[in-house]
């Protein structure tokens, strides 16, 4: 699912505007025509109504907050827009884990082809890549696939999903 946005080229996250509020109709028949009859579907839907004016950072902020909430994975959440930051990439990411006190930062696999392990060194932050296998859970008369999102193991398997995770 995707948010159409209203952006120019450059802009920070913060910066960049939903374009169309009523996304959220069309969004709500696609996750009802694919999670019918699913615990968590009404929760997931309502999630989607009520943003218009909100910048692309501040859905993804209520979003990403909300999700925690109901996988029970509440923690604190600092945005970089918050901390001062002068670099790009690699500098960047480097600065702000030491900036909130950070040691190591957490990467996916994909992260090894471009991220410069020499920048996180050359500010003590050990990068560890996530290495994890993900834990098969009841989709109704679905088969389980992997990779799928948090939120299709939320709708099939309500506030347990957050044991997946764990």
């Amino acid at each position: 699912l995707t948010v159409p946005v209203r952006h120019q080229f450059g802009e920070s996250i913060n910066q960049v505007q939903i374009r169309n509020p009523s996304f959220a109709s069309s969004h709500e028949g696609i996750l009802r025509s694919q999670y019918p009859h699913t615990p968590m579907l009404s929760a997931v839907t309502e999630l989607l109504h009520g943003y218009s004016g909100l910048s692309l950072s501040e859905l993804n902020t209520i979003a990403i907050r909300w999700l925690a909430m109901q996988l029970g994975l509440e923690r604190p959440m600092i945005r970089s827009s918050e901390l001062t930051s002068t670099g790009s990439g690699s500098l960047r990411l480097a600065q702000l884990v030491t900036q909130v006190g950070g040691t190591i930062y957490l990467s996916g696999r994909g992260g090894e082809g471009y991220q410069d392990p020499l920048v996180f060194r050359e500010h003590s932050v050990c990068v560890q890549p996530l290495d994890y296998i993900a834990r098969p859970y009841g989709r109704g008369a679905l088969s389980y696939r992997t990779g799928l999102s948090s939120i299709d193991a939320l709708v099939h398997s309500g506030r347990e999903a957050g044991s997946l995770i764990a």
